[in-house]
């Protein structure tokens, strides 16, 4: 249990036993950015409704920008805070308003199902040339409709047997 909480701490807080200080090289939140905003807001959601009272909540943590990064926002510490998936999710609808949002999460889930079965393609001993060539036909062909996860690993094993 202590590995897989280590693991899980590594991969969604960026701990680490000898933190970097190098600048990131990506666009993005860097690792110690997330470390410090983390630490600094004690691992629990910061919303505070009109009552004054905290949310309890210490799962499903994610970094928000304060001052959105699409409208100008930076990836600095002093501009992130801790959020539960909820309040980040309510207050994104707030921003740029319910049908935005429900389509950006679509778009993702979509984007998110061509790489998980280009994944699995790999996994089950195809060439990643052969896997992105019929990745890339399927995702013509199913361009106007939406299409399941085991529906794209199915046609892709037929077009590349």
């Amino acid at each position: 249990m202590k590995l897989l909480v280590a693991k899980l701490e590594k991969e969604r807080l960026a701990k680490t036993e000898r933190p970097s200080k190098k600048a990131p090289k990506a666009k993005g939140v860097s690792r110690a950015a997330r470390r410090e905003v983390f630490e600094r807001d004690g691992m629990q959601c910061t919303f505070v409704d009109e009552h004054g009272h905290r949310c309890t909540a210490t799962g499903f943590l994610e970094l928000d920008h304060k001052h959105a990064r699409a409208r100008g926002g930076s990836d600095d510490p002093k501009n992130l805070r801790v959020l539960c998936r909820a309040h980040n999710l309510w207050l994104a609808k707030q921003e740029y308003g319910a049908e935005h949002v429900e389509e950006q999460i679509h778009v993702r889930q979509r984007t998110s199902q061509w790489k998980t079965a280009a994944v699995a393609l790999k996994n089950l001993g195809f060439r990643e040339p052969d896997v992105k060539t019929a990745i890339g036909e399927l995702k013509e062909r199913h361009r106007d409709g939406d299409v399941s996860l085991e529906d794209v690993v199915r046609d892709a094993i037929l077009l590349l047997t």
